[in-house]
């Protein structure tokens, strides 16, 4: 029956008496049999989302010849679009998204391989599929664990494995995503990312500035360990994905990439295409993710947006990762499935990289006490994570080795082994070694901390934050990453916070001058440091959100050295009447003189409170040649939304995207008369509401249907557009 344990013996295997049409030619034996037929149908899962016509049923991905001929057929496709044009020269790469195929446990092989792997036939437990309990409870939950490691195993080996070597044989490359944050399946990221040329996360814009979503910046860390781990040094992230539609600039994206950035990824792949054939705005789109194209408003003002990604991305490809420990999340499930929402309790100051069974058991091994890579990772201990609970004996014996050569794990005593393969006795012979009882042991040349508290650890360790640090606000949040170069180290620094805040930074290096490198200007200047010890104390100023690179590249005897802060002067304010100029062809006047700057919304005219696009405001702005021999003259716009081209006398003096909203105009202006014209940029929300007003034909409105319309409704909220102000001349000096 079904509450009470089958034994194993008591199971016979009647697949040969089955008859080509169903019937069972079997004599049972005296007694009472229950017959158990067991088959397996499709899923009846499909791609998605695609185009009607490249939709259809799911490929079997725990079966390679499968697999090869769904891309045969997927790849002669793109030689046909592409005229051959496949490999070196035309397409390159394919990237594979998240898995979104559902659920699958049986393809043909299964048994075949499934014995290969565990070294048992696993046609007597197959019941156990079914509900019903073999031989015991505890040993049917270890054969159902082996089951599901097994299909983990199918997936990783017969999709992706096989995906890289497939297309490494015509000259391709893989981008390779996993999990992203909820889809979950039967494999394992890490192992899902780890032969793609490019591991891939995702990272979906979030609803409050400054929010990390937890499981995007999971998925990420995964791609960045792997990165990290098996040396392909570049890791990238499907970014900036869901958001409102065309309701975002580069300041409202800041945040979501400074937290991609922050997580370890260095290549931003931005979602969505750039392709774009319908030149009416907003234009064709999928209808989530950052519209990127060259219909959104400010496309022509995307440089410096994109040079902040660019930049970021370049210095952070730069050198290794200097993460101090590696955290085991176990071999049960995915790094993003285990922890979702929340992050392994490693202490501020410190990083780390998750590590997968693969990862132990064939890319570590211990250097002077650290567990190294090839790749040049140098891990100060292991840290048992979430997941960690249970552990099979290669696991177990990898562990023991690391221990007696020199490695330091933390972690309490694991619950035995998950697999029904494996010999309990020798599971708890190494148990016993490595938990004896008590707060530590020394096995070896190592030591286990049983403990899930690795602060407590990394203080005994005498290992100090890679990076702290004291704020001159109340509530702050600055997060880092950090990269060792050939020569010296670099840091990245973020706030999380809507802000301005001076924070005196300590990092653990010392006898290198200390230099800030902005990522928005590209500007490199000097800081003021002063190392001690181990350590050096660098003062960084930060913008609202803001963040910096700290680069520590020339060497220095020098132990201290202090930049004077600028001095800064107000000239002069900007004051009305303003002459605005609005885009052709979206529904404003062509010109209008505001006495005083206002917001769009506040506007009578309809051409302009509805207004997307771009405004440029023209003034005159009379300077002494005092003024321009004191220093920096600075332009700051006050508010500005969203962003802004400055023009001096004809020539474009610089593109402001975030808070302060300044240029330096310096060496655009003349004593005396000096024309200014700032190009403003909204969204294109307004527009797309002012369409849906009562009483419009669609001959009138100024945007082409678009899927944004689901957003925005007639009596949606309007958003803040135009050049605020107030506009000001500063003076900035540096006084010795």
């Amino acid at each position: 029956g079904n509450n009470s344990a089958i034994e194993t013996s008591e199971i016979l295997d009647l697949t040969d008496q089955l008859n080509d049409d169903g019937t069972l030619d079997w004599t049972p034996p005296a007694g009472e049999w229950l017959v158990l037929r067991m088959g397996y149908s499709l899923t009846g899962y499909y791609n998605r989302p695609a185009a009607e016509e490249a939709t259809g049923l799911e490929v079997d991905k725990m079966d390679s010849a499968a697999v090869k001929r769904y891309i045969d057929t997927y790849i002669g496709m793109y030689r046909d679009a592409a005229n051959g044009l496949v490999g070196e020269r035309g397409l390159r790469a394919i990237m594979f998204d998240s898995f979104e195929a559902g659920f699958a446990n049986w393809t043909p092989r299964i048994l075949e391989s499934f014995k290969q792997k565990w070294g048992y036939d696993p046609v007597p437990w197959l019941p156990a599929l079914a509900g019903y309990v073999i031989e015991s409870p505890e040993q049917t939950d270890k054969f159902l664990w082996d089951w599901r490691r097994n299909i983990q195993l199918m997936v990783k080996e017969n999709h992706y494995d096989f995906l890289t070597r497939y297309l490494h044989n015509i000259g391709l490359i893989r981008y390779g995503e996993g999990h992203e944050s909820g889809f979950a399946t039967m494999a394992d990221g890490m192992e899902m990312k780890q032969t793609a040329d490019i591991p891939m996360a995702a990272m979906w814009m979030q609803n409050t500035p400054g929010q990390i979503g937890i499981n995007y910046f999971n998925d990420n860390l995964e791609s960045a360990s792997v990165a990290n781990i098996y040396g392909q040094n570049i890791s990238a992230a499907e970014s900036f994905t869901g958001g409102p539609g065309y309701g975002t600039a580069p300041w409202d994206l800041k945040t979501t990439a400074d937290a991609i950035l922050l997580a370890g990824t260095n290549r931003f792949v931005i979602h969505t295409s750039a392709h774009q054939p319908i030149s009416k705005g907003p234009g064709m789109t999928l209808g989530v993710g950052q519209m990127f194209s060259r219909n959104e408003t400010w496309a022509e003002q995307a440089k410096v947006w994109i040079d902040y990604l660019a930049r970021t991305s370049f210095m952070l490809q730069a050198g290794k990762a200097t993460n101090d420990l590696a955290v085991f999340y176990g071999e049960e499930s995915s790094e993003s499935a285990i922890y979702g929402r929340d992050l392994p309790n490693i202490p501020e100051g410190y990083r780390f990289d998750y590590v997968s069974a693969d990862a132990l058991l064939n890319m570590l091994s211990v250097e002077d006490g650290a567990l190294t890579t090839e790749s040049g990772m140098n891990y100060k201990a292991i840290f048992l994570g979430k997941g960690a609970t249970k552990m099979t004996l290669p696991v177990l014996k990898q562990m023991n080795d690391f221990v007696e050569q020199g490695a330091v794990l933390i972690g309490t005593r694991p619950d035995g082994s998950p697999s029904l393969a494996d010999d309990p006795q020798a599971v708890n012979e190494i148990l016993d070694i490595l938990w004896p009882g008590g707060a530590s042991v020394t096995v070896g040349e190592g030591k286990v901390y049983n403990t899930n508290e690795p602060a407590s650890v990394l203080t005994e360790m005498s290992l100090e934050p890679d990076f702290s640090y004291v704020s001159s606000a109340d509530d702050s949040d600055v997060m880092f990453l950090s990269r060792k170069l050939n020569n010296g180290r670099l840091y990245f620094l973020a706030s999380m916070k809507d802000q301005d805040e001076v924070i005196d930074a300590s990092f653990r290096i010392s006898g290198y001058k200390a230099e800030l490198w902005d990522p928005a200007s590209g500007e490199i200047s000097p800081a003021t440091y002063a190392f001690d010890g181990e350590r050096t104390r660098v003062t960084v100023p930060l913008d609202r959100f803001g963040s910096v690179f700290v680069v520590f590249r020339e060497k220095t005897n020098q132990s201290s050295a202090t930049i004077p802060e600028p001095t800064e002067q107000f000239v002069k304010q900007v004051e009305g009447p303003w002459q605005v100029e609005f885009q052709e062809e979206r529904g404003a006047p062509e010109s209008a003189t505001f006495e005083e700057l206002i917001d769009f919304r506040e506007s009578s005219d309809p051409g302009i409170r509805y207004f997307s696009g771009i405004a440029s405001y023209n003034n005159k702005v009379d300077l002494s040649q005092e003024t321009i021999d004191q220093g920096d003259v600075i332009i700051d716009l006050g508010q500005v939304y969203k962003l802004a081209e400055v023009w001096v006398n004809g020539e474009l003096a610089g593109t402001t995207w975030k808070p302060p909203y300044r240029v330096d105009i310096t060496d655009y202006v003349t004593a005396g008369s000096n024309e200014i014209e700032i190009k403003s940029v909204n969204l294109w929300v307004n527009r797309i509401i002012g369409d849906a007003q009562p009483g419009l034909s669609e001959d009138e409105k100024i945007t082409v249907p678009a899927s944004e319309r689901q957003y925005y409704r007639a009596e949606s909220p309007l958003v803040p557009s135009g050049l605020l102000g107030p506009v000001e001349i500063l003076n900035q000096s540096i006084v010795n």
